[in-house]
């Protein structure tokens, strides 16, 4: 449990790990961040992901090595978010930012998604979770081992590359 924690690092094989094992993100701005290892080859699959194809959201590489950053809010909001290019050879930070604007329990804002700072996506969800995402779908990381929270078929596990680990942050 992480109650009151700004700041969380998790490692690869973190995964069943319930809502409130994470910074609460609802309805405050945050940022994950995931250090990757990118082959010539390049990857696919989750990088982290917490609930599931009812409502939550995914950060994961597609099938061609692209950058996808995937938010559902039950069938009232959903934004995908997707890099033009696959990533870069090498050492990789990607990066998913959310700056909150709105007012009030289901207050929006920007999103932005970064590969090595620089913005390669953006959007605005109009509406963020005012309690929970999910009461039975988990965070995981490198693996999701549940219903889809992005476009990808179940399990979905990290392929190709590295993950170092993956922070998340509210601000």
């Amino acid at each position: 449990h992480v109650r009151g924690r700004s700041e969380v690092r998790y490692l690869p094989g973190s995964f069943g790990l319930v809502e409130s094992a994470v910074p609460n993100m609802r309805n405050a701005s945050h940022t994950i961040t995931a250090r990757l290892q990118i082959p010539a080859a390049g990857a696919h699959g989750v990088i982290a992901t917490l609930g599931g194809d009812s409502a939550g959201w995914s950060l994961y590489l597609d099938e061609n090595s692209r950058p996808v950053y995937h938010y559902k809010l039950f069938d009232v909001e959903t934004l995908v978010l997707t890099g033009d290019s696959p990533l870069p050879t090498g050492e990789v930070e990607l990066s998913y930012e959310f700056t909150r604007t709105g007012k009030g329990p289901y207050g929006g804002g920007e999103s932005r998604l970064l590969v090595n700072g620089q913005e390669v996506a953006k959007g605005t969800i109009e509406r963020t979770a005012p309690a929970l995402f999910t009461i039975h779908e988990t965070f995981d990381v490198g693996l999701d081992t549940g219903s889809a929270a992005g476009q990808y078929s179940v399990p979905s596990r990290f392929a190709g590359g590295t993950i170092e680990h993956v922070d998340v942050t509210t601000h």
